[in-house]
């Protein structure tokens, strides 16, 4: 666990942004939403989509960030 902290911090410093550890409601969350992106995307609606205005789904949200959700994805 200390080497996957190690790592993305190492990272984080390489892109110029600050690494936030995800929390245990974060990661419950991150997979509610994955479930959720994963119907919706059956029906042929991108990521970008449900966080958008005029298609989004109020629940994407209200659970976290689009950003917040892109960095758990790409991190896992």
């Amino acid at each position: 666990m200390k080497a996957t902290k190690k790592e993305a911090n190492s990272m984080c410093l390489e892109k110029l942004v600050e690494h936030i550890p995800f929390t245990l409601p974060e990661l419950k969350a991150f997979i509610s939403l994955v479930i959720i992106v994963d119907v919706a995307k059956g029906r042929n609606k991108s990521i970008d989509q449900l966080w958008s205005n005029k298609w989004g789904k109020l629940i994407a949200k209200a659970t976290m960030s689009k950003a917040r959700f892109k960095e758990f994805f790409f991190d896992i």
